[in-house]
Formats: C-alpha cells, structure tokens, sequence
C-alpha cells in the first residue's frame, strides 16, 4: 500500500498515525528526516515491523537540530 501525504504543516500526526498502524513493513521516502516524534515513532515499531527510509544523509540536517536528532536516527539505525 502506498500513501502519499500533501504538503502541509498538519502532516506529522498523520504520518504517525499510519506507523503506528503498520504490521509488516514500513518503507518511507523523504527529503529529510528530523521529527523527533516520527523517529521516535519508527523506534517503537521495531523489532516488530521492517522499516526502511530513502533520505538525506546525517550531516544535511541543520546544524540547530542536528544534535537532538542524530543520535536518534543512528540508534533507529542501529536496533533496525
């Protein structure tokens, strides 16, 4: 199944909800992955639920959120 989601400001509850609702396998793509919550959210699904993300690299977050984010994004890494 594939959801696209339009641009918005009110996506990440959406976005949330659907990850919280995967059973087998979760495959985002997305320019940029930031949202403390969202990863937060993948973290959960694991070990229970594939996940795979198309984005970016660590180092194209901006500097002002990169330290909160990075370490979550290599730990999602690392457990999955």
């Amino acid at each position: 199944m594939t959801i696209n989601f339009d641009f918005s400001t009110d996506v990440i509850p959406l976005i949330i909800k659907e990850i919280n609702s995967a059973n087998v396998y979760i495959r985002i793509a997305i320019f940029q992955l930031h949202d403390e919550d969202v990863i937060k959210a993948l973290s959960q699904k694991l070990p229970h639920v594939r996940v795979e993300i198309f984005t970016l690299p660590y180092d194209s977050i901006n500097s002002d959120i990169r330290p909160k984010v990075e370490p979550l994004l290599r730990q999602l890494e690392k457990d999955g």
